[in-house]
């Protein structure tokens, strides 16, 4: 599957709909039947899944021991998860509810993030990216450390 990647700009309709970016949707399989899964993301934002991408995490999360609180709580975000279904017009539908807690207004940024994508209300996103911007070589130093180089080729030994 072709990971989606890039950052664009949305517009959400007065319905709530957005269109989704013809390059994003370039990226969907050729069989793609249309349905998305849209949560609560972290940092503020939506995530878009493809059903099929949401469905096996969503049977890891299943698995979880519900006696653990911390579990508990994050399962309850994880299983708020809403079907959506994109129309002939290529837009999707962003339940009012999400709208309301990613502080979406009107200008909407997309974001690729490899197996899914991120919704993020436009001021929301740039004063994001600014800490991010600001803490990158930090940041980019403790993941090498901790998840190697994505740069190096793997090796077979």
């Amino acid at each position: 599957m072709k990971k989606f990647r890039g950052v664009f700009d949305a517009v959400l309709d007065a319905k709530g709909r957005i269109v989704l970016p013809a390059p994003l949707r370039k990226l969907l399989p050729e069989n793609f039947d249309g349905c998305f899964v849209i949560n609560e993301g972290l940092d503020d934002c939506l995530t878009v899944y493809m059903k099929e991408t949401w469905d096996p995490i969503a049977d890891r999360i299943d698995e979880m021991p519900d006696l653990d609180p911390i579990v508990r709580e994050y399962k309850r975000v994880a299983n708020s998860a809403i079907d959506v279904e994109i129309d002939n017009s290529d837009r999707l539908l962003i339940p009012k509810m999400l709208v309301e807690f990613a502080n979406i207004k009107k200008d909407i940024i997309v974001q690729g993030m490899g197996k899914c994508f991120e919704l993020w209300d436009k001021d929301t996103y740039n004063n994001n990216k600014k800490k991010t911007v600001a803490n990158y070589s930090e940041n980019a130093q403790t993941v090498l450390k901790t998840y190697g180089d994505p740069y190096k080729e793997k090796s077979n030994d």
